[in-house]
Parts: C-alpha cells; structure tokens; sequence
C-alpha cells in the first residue's frame, strides 16, 4: 500500500509545473492527470485496511471508503468551476489567465473554501482524520503497519499534503505569479527578480501552514457530521 500512495504522490509532482519553464514531464492535460493520481489514494487505503486482518483496521479502512467517497465528489465539482471559467485543462493556461484576470480567489471565492474543504478530506487531516484518528491510541487502518511499511504510509501522506497544497497555489493563488504595484511610477514590489520557482513554493508552504493552523485550531468531527456535511452542505454548494 506504501508503494501505491507514493508512486502516485510522485508521479503527480512530476506533472506539477513549479513556474512556467520548470516541469519534469509535460502533460497535454496535467490537470486530468494530477487530479486523477490525487484521487487514487482512497484505494490503497481501502486496501491496507481490508489486508490487515484487524478489525481495528478493517473499520479504519471502511470509515475511509466512507469519507472519501463523500469528499471526492465535491472535489472534482470544484476543479470543475476554474476549469470552466479558465477553458483549459492545462495548469499555465489557468495561471496565465490568472495573471490576465486577477488571481481565482477573488473571482470564485466559494470555488476556493470548498476546494480547500475538500483538500483536507482527501488528505484525511484534522478536523477530518477519521480513518486514522491518530491521536486515538489504535490508529484506524495504519494498526498493524510498523518500521518501513508505516514511514512510508505517512511519507506518502505528506508527499500527497504537498501536492494538495500545489494545487490550491495553482487553481486560486496565481501560480509562481505576482501582480506588481506601483506608487505613482515608482515601483514598490516587482515580482520580476525574484524567481518563480521560489514564489510557487513560498505560496505553497504558506498554504500547508494554515493547514497545520487548521490542525490545532480544530477538533475532530464525527463521522455522520462528515458524511451529512460532505453530501448534503458541500455538494450542492459546488
């Protein structure tokens, strides 16, 4: 299961452009793509929980079929709204229009909130980690996984946060770009000369740590306030 959750952590930020030049693999349609090896990772959570043989386990897994199926709805809705205002599938198409238009946030901001919801469900974080509730002592489906097999469940984990993380950047935060401003016709910020790559990835650690702000600001919600809120408050906002 290890091996599943960060080949396709990996394989999705191969596909991720960290600025308009920067690109491992050049992709027609890198947003399908990434989108779609994003979403992947329910199965091998599934899996890890059923093959465990452990009742703890088994339930993690089910609890995780349960959320994500709530949570990956919405999500694909919500790529959807930029994709149809943007008419493009490709990710320099959406920060180019970004840098046209002013970033996404401000034209679909209910876009981004639910987006951002729905990022935290897929990446199970608090308040929504119910498949592994980690400050339980039995950790859901992760029980019976010790040593290297349980580094990687969580390396995969975290590789996953970061594409997240690259894809609220991309999809409403402008991408590696910045808007220059301009006192009279003095420059106060030009985003020029500082390089784009380190925008993206200033953007995108900045993201993951209002996560984290989220993680500790929160409490755990329980499951049929998840689900009730997944298929009955986010989906129809979407």
């Amino acid at each position: 299961m290890g091996f599943i959750l960060v080949g396709s952590a990996f394989a999705a930020v191969g596909a991720l452009p960290l600025s308009g030049r920067v690109q491992l693999v050049h992709i027609d349609l890198d947003v399908l793509y990434v989108v779609m090896l994003f979403a992947f990772a329910p199965y091998a959570v599934f899996l890890g929980g059923w093959s465990s043989y452990n009742k703890f386990s088994l339930i993690g897994g089910m609890r995780s079929a349960a959320q994500m199926l709530a949570g990956e709805v919405p999500f694909f809705l919500s790529v959807g709204g930029v994709v149809l205002l943007v008419g493009s599938y490709r990710f320099a198409d959406i920060v180019g229009w970004q840098d046209a238009h002013g970033w996404m946030i401000f034209a679909s901001p209910l876009g981004a909130i639910l987006f951002t919801v729905t990022i935290l469900i897929e990446l199970e974080r608090i308040p929504f980690d119910l498949p592994e509730a980690e400050s339980e002592i039995v950790e859901g489906w992760t029980t019976e996984y010790s040593g290297l097999r349980w580094g990687m469940l969580w390396f995969g984990g975290y590789m996953r946060g970061f594409v997240g993380c690259a894809l609220i950047t991309l999809f409403f935060l402008g991408g590696w770009g910045m808007p220059s401003y301009t006192l009279g016709d003095i420059p106060i910020f030009t985003p020029h000369i500082i390089p784009p790559i380190v925008i993206f990835l200033g953007k995108t650690y900045l993201v993951f740590a209002f996560m984290v702000w989220v993680r500790s600001a929160f409490p755990r919600i329980r499951t049929d306030q998840l689900l009730e809120a997944g298929w009955r408050r986010v989906l129809p906002l979407t």
